[in-house]
């Protein structure tokens, strides 16, 4: 498959997507897909190192995007993320001020 080719233009996907191909699947960015896997709301396929490359399931990912109730989970944990992620660095430059 062409790297160019969008997985929604696709009549038959693939049985794993890239990250980008998941992001794109789902309508998000390429770096909210590690923070959907951290939250345990995809799973990468098999057992990857940790910087190794990661792949999902198709039909996991036509799963959640076709449930409106595991999108709003997704968005929520994306969001949650950060919310956290911001308020920790308020915090250290309130303290380095």
């Amino acid at each position: 498959m062409n790297p160019e080719t969008s997985i929604l233009t696709l009549l038959h996907w693939p049985g794993c997507l890239t990250v980008r191909q998941t992001a794109e699947a789902l309508g998000l960015r390429e770096h909210h897909v590690p923070i959907l896997d951290k939250a345990k709301l995809i799973h990468a396929l098999g057992s990857p190192a940790q910087n190794g490359e990661r792949l999902y399931s198709s039909c996991e990912i036509r799963r959640i995007a076709s449930d409106s109730a595991a999108l709003s989970k997704c968005i929520r944990a994306i969001q949650n993320h950060w919310k956290q992620r911001n308020s920790k660095n308020s915090h250290e430059t309130k303290k380095a001020a």
